[in-house]
């Protein structure tokens, strides 16, 4: 499970291409879920990330694909409001 979480966030940092979200590392998946830094390296020793973790990230690359192609149609004019 680890591995996956790692998995992840690479995809994460390669699929979002959008200026709001380039990169995101353990310390940007703590921000943007709220949770305590210690929490995130504590799975690297039990080797037990919470399932919820991988949806929560594959909702999350999904999120910023949609973000970017609302960005680039609003700056295309074709929609004004997004």
């Amino acid at each position: 499970m680890k591995e996956i979480f790692k998995i992840k966030l690479r995809k994460v940092s390669k699929e979002c291409l959008t200026p709001i979200v380039s990169k995101i590392n353990k310390t940007e998946f703590t921000k943007l879920v709220g949770m305590n830094y210690i929490s995130i390296t504590n799975w690297n020793g039990t080797n037990k990330v919470p399932p919820l973790v991988k949806s929560w990230l594959e909702n999350y690359i999904e999120k910023m694909k949609f973000e970017t192609v609302k960005r680039t149609l609003k700056d295309a004019g074709v929609c004004d409001e997004l």
